[in-house]
């Protein structure tokens, strides 16, 4: 046994993950070989080493490869230190690619007209590109040159700003990335991909391939990794890095090793192309009243897409319609209260202001209209589809 990494808990009480040298060594054989590093790479080490994201990639993959770890000098020194360094590969969670992507989104809303407009449209066309690369839509040799003039011009310094220009290799594990967030640094040029994987498997089991990142899946198995889904829809897991078992629990154990075969306790599915979708926790797919299914955490990932919305909890057990709860950003919403000249005093006079209702219901129809018709809101004065949403102050 090479160490002991804790759950985290949201399912019961937290449990000990016995982790092997094999589990380890397996883990980072497979996510190398799908996106090879060198002993020259920088590795930027930053999140909890309770984590076990941290773990496979500042101590597994590190060792495995020879790889340099660096550490920022403290918590508030974190984003300077990130710059300074330069990783080549770094992994963090979604709220960490969130919180960079509103601080950008301000900067885009902040900026003069003339450079708001051209920053979207670069921001469309890095899309399109980006699309291209993945072998869907290619982009024509007209585009691929404006997408140049536009990484020149914007992208390069935007990344730099953010410590990220000489990442080959970005992962966003933990839970799920919204879609939007994801192809929004996808189209600034970074090669950020969504990872799947638990404590129980050593970490990354399920990771993109460069020619082969799409925004609604987690990926393909690494090498060494099968993946199946049960009768009941759960993601099973078979590879060398499964754990040996959870320290003095056996029953927690047999529960969740069947035959080799890891019950990951999510819900999922294998597409026609291989690529595993997760569509939620088991227990966590929620069915309407009429038993239609659906995710709560899909719909909390695209709300918070929106720089004026920290926090989202969508609920519909049961219930006709989904609803959902949002919580605005102080922050943001307030410097747009300031640009547009709308006093406020405190947190709760903010949110109970009409113009940011307004603001918020729009950043809501737009998350509406991705939606698959089951889970959109019904028009009531709860709902996600009401120019007055309901906001925590």
């Amino acid at each position: 046994m090479a160490l002991l990494g804790y759950t985290s808990g949201t399912t019961g009480a937290a449990k000990a993950a016995m982790l092997s040298h094999r589990n380890l060594l397996a883990m980072a054989a497979g996510v190398t070989e799908v996106d090879p590093l060198h002993e020259s790479d920088e590795i930027f080490s930053f999140l909890p080493f309770a984590w076990v994201g941290e773990q496979l990639l500042s101590v597994a993959i590190a060792l495995h490869v020879g790889a340099t770890v660096s550490f920022p000098e403290e918590p508030e020194t974190l984003r300077e230190d990130l710059r300074e360094i330069g990783p080549h590969v770094m992994i963090a969670p979604p709220r960490f690619w969130e919180a960079m992507c509103s601080e950008y989104q301000v900067k885009i809303d902040d900026a003069g007209f003339l450079k708001r407009a051209a920053t979207r449209a670069a921001l469309a066309i890095g899309a399109r590109v980006a699309a291209g690369r993945n072998g869907r839509a290619p982009a024509s040799l007209a585009r691929r040159a404006l997408y140049g003039v536009a990484y020149l011009l914007a992208f390069r310094a935007m990344l730099d700003k953010l410590g990220l220009s000489r990442v080959r290799y970005a992962y966003a594990g933990g839970a799920p990335l919204g879609t939007e967030i994801f192809q929004f640094f996808r189209a600034l040029g970074l090669n950020l991909k969504q990872v799947y994987g638990q404590t129980e498997t050593s970490g990354i089991c399920v990771l993109h391939p460069d020619s082969e990142v799409r925004a609604e899946t987690v990926g393909k198995p690494t090498p060494g990794t099968r993946i199946r889904i049960s009768d009941d829809g759960e993601v099973l897991v078979s590879s060398e890095s499964v754990f040996v078992g959870y320290y003095k629990n056996p029953d927690a154990t047999r529960n969740a090793l069947d035959d080799g075969w890891l019950r990951t306790g999510d819900a999922g599915l294998v597409d026609d192309e291989g690529h595993l979708v997760v569509i939620d926790r088991l227990q966590d797919v929620l069915r309407l009243a009429d038993g239609s299914r659906f995710s709560a955490a899909l719909i909390e990932n695209k709300l918070k897409f929106s720089p004026y919305i920290r926090e989202a909890v969508v609920i519909g057990e049961d219930r006709p319609h989904v609803v959902a709860l949002v919580q605005i950003d102080m922050g943001n919403v307030g410097n747009w209260a300031e640009a547009n000249r709308l006093p406020f005093t405190t947190f709760k006079d903010l949110s109970h202001k009409q113009e940011v209702s307004a603001l918020i219901a729009e950043a809501v129809a737009r998350v509406n209209e991705g939606l698959p018709a089951v889970a959109r809101s019904a028009d009531s004065p709860c709902s996600t589809r009401s120019s007055t949403p309901t906001m925590t102050s």
